[in-house]
């Protein structure tokens, strides 16, 4: 019996300010996004208060083995924490950017809605996997 999750497909572009590409190979990089303007560059803080934004945890399950600053890369992204309001606010064409703790690395958009049906482990039902070989 497999175990299912959320998961979307996704364009992601990491930014010059992320200063190195990143390794997403056997979805071991797990950073937050969050929705809205993808043009931003610094996290919302409200004095007193910290960070005053809504962070989505993800995982990247699907793509190339690594993502490239500038690239637009399409990935498939898992939805760790399952459920969460917020997941409602990833409709396609949604916009966020893409944050290692409060540091804004890329940006990107929704391709499609998140599917509670997605299969995580596809090489259990004779599937070749997410990323490539």
């Amino acid at each position: 019996m497999h175990k299912t999750i959320s998961a979307f497909n996704a364009v992601v572009t990491l930014i010059p300010e992320a200063k190195r590409n990143r390794v997403i190979r056997e979805g071991r990089y797990m950073p937050h996004i969050v929705m809205g303007d993808p043009d931003q560059r610094k996290a919302t803080v409200k004095p007193g208060l910290g960070i005053d934004e809504e962070y989505i945890g993800v995982r990247f399950a699907g793509g190339p083995e690594t993502l490239e600053i500038g690239v637009p890369t399409q990935v498939i992204l898992e939805l760790l924490y399952m459920p969460v309001e917020e997941f409602s606010k990833i409709t396609p064409g949604a916009t966020f950017t893409l944050r290692e703790g409060s540091t804004i690395v890329g940006f990107g958009y929704a391709v499609d809605a998140p599917n509670s049906s997605f299969n995580p482990n596809p090489t259990a039902s004779g599937g070749s996997g997410y990323f490539p070989r």
